[in-house]
C-alpha cells in the first residue's frame, strides 16, 4: 500500500507559472524512475480537461488513462513551491502531490489527503519549512464524532440485550463506523445505567472513525435487574471529538432529558434530541456510479461546479452516510474516497 513518506517530499520547489510547475514534478518522477519523460503530456492534458486544485493551497495533479504507458512504477512524490503557483486561473498552490498510477493503488493517499484538509490546513502549507512538517499535516486525523439520524432505529425486535447490542452494532457497521471485531470487544459487564431504562455500552476495538448509534427496543428488557428500553452504543478511538462527546453526555445524564429520550419512538425527533445530523427533508433522487471506483476528482470537479451554479444547497450521501455539501470538492471526495476504500 502507498503511504506518504518524508523522503518523497521535495522542499524548495520554483516554478513561475502552472506549465512549468508540471515539468518540474514530471522531472522528479523521472529521476526516482517512475515515469518517462514523456509523461508530462499526460499532465497537461488532464489539467485542460479540468484543472486538479484540490483546496486550501494543494493540488494533486495525474495524468490521463492513456498516458499510464508512461508510467513505470506506481508511485506518489509531494513537491512544496513556497512562493506558490496559481493552478486554476484563481488559487495558488504551495503543495502539489504528483500521482503516478497504474491502478488504484493511489486512493488510500487521496483518503488521506482529503481527511485532512478537513482541518484549515492553508496557512500551514504555505509557510512550511520541512518534509516533517508537510508529512505532519497531511497525516494529522480531525477530531469526530457521528451523531446521525442514520445511526437511530426504533421499535427494534430483540429477545435479550445481546440481540439490542448486535443491532446497534449494524448500524455502525453499515455507515462503515466499526469494522469486524467491534461487537466482541463489547462488554454487558461494563455497561452504566444512564436512568429509568436507557443503557450505554463503549468498546474502542475495531473501530474507524468515532460515532454512536441509539437503538429502542419493541419491548422492554432486563438487565441486571433494571429495565432496558433504550441502548446507547458509543465506538471511541483517538479521534474522538470530546467537546462534541461531551455535549452528548450532558444531555445522557439530564434526567429530564434521558425521560424524554426513553419515551420518544420517533427517530427524527431522537435525532434532534441528542444534537444528531438530521436526513433531510427534500426532493431526492438515488443514483449508481457506473464506474466502480466511484467519483475521481475529475468528474467531482465537474459537479460541484456545476452545483455551484444553484443558489439553494444541494447534499450528497454515500450509501446512507452523511450528507455533505456537493459544492465543496474537499468534503464530496473525501464523502466518495472514504467509501471506496472501505466498500
Amino acid at each position: 500500500m502507498l503511504a506518504l513518506d518524508i523522503q518523497h517530499v521535495r522542499m524548495k520547489q520554483h516554478a513561475t507559472d502552472k506549465a512549468q510547475a508540471l515539468q518540474c514534478l514530471v522531472d522528479i518522477l523521472v529521476e526516482d524512475q517512475l515515469v518517462t519523460p514523456d509523461y508530462i503530456h499526460g499532465l497537461t492534458v488532464r489539467e485542460q480537461q479540468s484543472a486538479t486544485y484540490l483546496g486550501q493551497g494543494i493540488a494533486i495533479p495525474h495524468g490521463t488513462p492513456q498516458s499510464r504507458q508512461c508510467i513505470l512504477k506506481t508511485g506518489i512524490r509531494l513537491a512544496h513551491f513556497p512562493e506558490g503557483v496559481v493552478w486554476d486561473g484563481e488559487n495558488k498552490i504551495y503543495l502539489a502531490v504528483v500521482i503516478a498510477a497504474k491502478s488504484d493503488e493511489h486512493l488510500q493517499v487521496l483518503q488521506i489527503l482529503t481527511r485532512a484538509l478537513i482541518n484549515d490546513v492553508a496557512d500551514q502549507v504555505k509557510q512550511a519549512q520541512s518534509a516533517e512538517q508537510i508529512i505532519s499535516l497531511l497525516q494529522a486525523q480531525p477530531a469526530s464524532l457521528a451523531l446521525h439520524e442514520n445511526l437511530i432505529a426504533t421499535q427494534v425486535p430483540a429477545l435479550d440485550v445481546e440481540d439490542l447490542i448486535w443491532q446497534a452494532t449494524q448500524l455502525l457497521k453499515q455507515q462503515k463506523m466499526v469494522e469486524c471485531g467491534f461487537l466482541s470487544g463489547l462488554n454487558l459487564n461494563s455497561m452504566i445505567h444512564l436512568g429509568e431504562a436507557v443503557w450505554s455500552i463503549t468498546s474502542n476495538q475495531h473501530v474507524l472513525s468515532p460515532a454512536v448509534s441509539l437503538v429502542k427496543a419493541e419491548q422492554v428488557l432486563s438487565h441486571q435487574q433494571e429495565m432496558l428500553k433504550t441502548l446507547v452504543c458509543i465506538a471511541s478511538n483517538e479521534q474522538l471529538d470530546m467537546q462534541r462527546f461531551q455535549r452528548l453526555m450532558d444531555i445522557l445524564f439530564d434526567t429530564e432529558q434521558v425521560h424524554t429520550l426513553n419515551q420518544e419512538q420517533d427517530s427524527h425527533q431522537l435525532a434532534q434530541l441528542i444534537g444528531a445530523e438530521l436526513i433531510p427533508d427534500w426532493p431526492s433522487r438515488r443514483i449508481v456510479l457506473a464506474n466502480a471506483h466511484g467519483l475521481h476528482a475529475r468528474p467531482a470537479t465537474h459537479l460541484v461546479n456545476m452545483t455551484k451554479k444553484f443558489a439553494g444547497d444541494i447534499l450528497v450521501a454515500v450509501d446512507e452516510g452523511a450528507y455533505v455539501s456537493a459544492k465543496s470538492l474537499t468534503k464530496l471526495l473525501g464523502c466518495v474516497l472514504i467509501w471506496l476504500c472501505t466498500k
